[in-house]
């Protein structure tokens, strides 16, 4: 009997290797002819341990010899399956992340996908354990109550880290920002270092490393400034005295502004007359830069030129004065 199972294996390995494998590596994906790959020498094994276990059957071997026996061969072959098993859903787990991360972002692949593939692993051999003790006829009811009490026990002690990590999933699934955005989140602003599982990293423009907690940082308020696009708008607010020609102010600034270097024409720079002031006739002027990283640089260029036009077209700027009255009595 054994020999005859021994000689099936060997069929059935050679019928995987020269036909199976050789069908599966002309299709277009790799996931099949992976799975039978590493098939060949588990169905082998499985088949032995079957040829071993109607062998020993065969002998009419009697009492709990025979029932210890044939219990050692199927937990074998249970835990031969629950290999395959395992080694299987970690092929279709890395091929589906890696098609996934092709369309929406690498760091599925990096990160999402080896988190996956280690639990789908520890449930497959759960269940193959638990199979196993059945069949010795271990209550498994105490191990299964056990479990879910120790499983709602670690799920609490681990609830801030479970949210951290579903937060980091959504961040990467929403592109809500990536590595190198700059952004503003509570008051702090400055370019994403690092999007992870459990954190986010954020760089200020002051050098200063802040880790934000996803499951934190998913209930926040922040603001993308590379998003729609990285085209940012530049605003510089100035006042001029009462008096003055606002066409004038309007056309002087404008025509100063269009010589700013590397800016976009498209909107033009503009300048608004806002409000008449307590002191002074309050102005806005803004233009676009095409790159969200040169707004600090341009408006410090723009507020400079902006000053230096208006003096030099005797344009007064004034600054916030109070008259005094004095009522002499008699």
């Amino acid at each position: 009997v054994l020999l005859a199972f021994f000689v099936l294996s060997k069929i059935v390995n050679y019928i995987f290797e020269k036909v199976f494998i050789r069908l599966a590596s002309k299709t277009a994906t790799n996931v099949d002819e992976d799975i039978l790959v590493i098939s060949k020498k588990p169905v082998s094994i499985v088949m032995l341990l079957f040829g071993f276990k109607i062998a020993f059957f065969s002998l009419n071997i009697e009492g709990n010899t025979m029932f210890f026996i044939s219990n050692i061969f199927t937990a074998a072959i249970i835990l031969s399956i629950t290999f395959l098993l395992s080694r299987s859903s970690g092929i279709i787990i890395q091929s589906w992340g890696s098609n996934l991360a092709e369309k929406l972002d690498s760091r599925i692949d990096n990160d999402l996908v080896p988190l996956f593939k280690k639990i789908v692993k520890i449930v497959i051999y759960t269940v193959g354990i638990i199979m196993v003790l059945s069949r010795f006829n271990i209550n498994i009811a105490p191990l299964i109550a056990s479990l879910g009490i120790a499983g709602f026990a670690i799920g609490f002690a681990v609830k801030d880290t479970l949210s951290n990590i579903i937060g980091g999933i959504i961040l990467i699934l929403d592109h809500s920002f990536v590595v190198g955005d700059k952004v503003s989140i509570d008051d702090d602003v400055g370019v994403i270092q690092e999007v992870g599982l459990r954190n986010t990293k954020l760089l200020t423009y002051d050098h200063e490393l802040i880790v934000y907690p996803n499951g934190e940082l998913m209930n926040k308020k922040y603001k993308n400034y590379v998003l729609p696009d990285p085209k940012i708008r530049v605003v510089v607010n100035f006042g001029v005295a009462y008096g003055t020609d606002v066409d004038l102010v309007e056309k002087v600034v404008v025509d100063a502004m269009k010589t700013i270097p590397d800016i976009s024409i498209d909107p033009e720079p503009a300048v608004d007359f806002l409000e008449m002031a307590d002191f002074s006739l309050n102005f806005m002027a803004k233009f676009w830069v095409p790159v969200y990283a040169n707004q600090y640089g341009k408006k410090l260029e723009a507020t400079k030129l902006i000053y230096n036009t208006l003096n030099s077209n005797n344009i007064n700027i004034p600054f916030p004065t109070n008259t005094v009255y004095i009522e002499k009595n008699q």
